[in-house]
């Protein structure tokens, strides 16, 4: 949900430094940036070991009828469970979930 964020609202939501969880984490807003515009490209968020060592997490937006973001549904798993080919499906899965929520 981060991801819908205008900078000016990241900016006032967060602040450098960011808190570092795991070496993975992201150090400050310039980076977390990054990654929320990939997130908004790809659609979905990933957290590759940034909160918890071994463990990724794989999150989709459920909006609301006017395309807000209105919460967002997520799913835990160890890191090395996630084969690509499940990744894929994860996501599918959450994105169909997402979008029957959001009707």
């Amino acid at each position: 949900m981060l991801a819908r964020l205008q900078p000016a609202e990241l900016a006032a939501t967060l602040s450098d430094p960011l808190p570092q969880l795991t070496d993975r984490s992201h150090r400050d807003l310039a980076a977390l940036s990054d990654d929320l515009a990939e997130i908004q490209l790809r659609g979905h968020a990933t957290d590759n070991e940034e909160a918890a060592p071994n463990v990724v997490c794989l999150a989709v937006a459920v909006d609301t009828p006017e395309g807000d973001p209105r919460c967002a549904i997520s799913t835990t798993l160890f890191k090395d469970r996630l084969t690509p080919e499940l990744r894929e499906r994860l996501v599918a899965d959450l994105t169909a979930v997402a979008s029957y929520l959001a009707k």
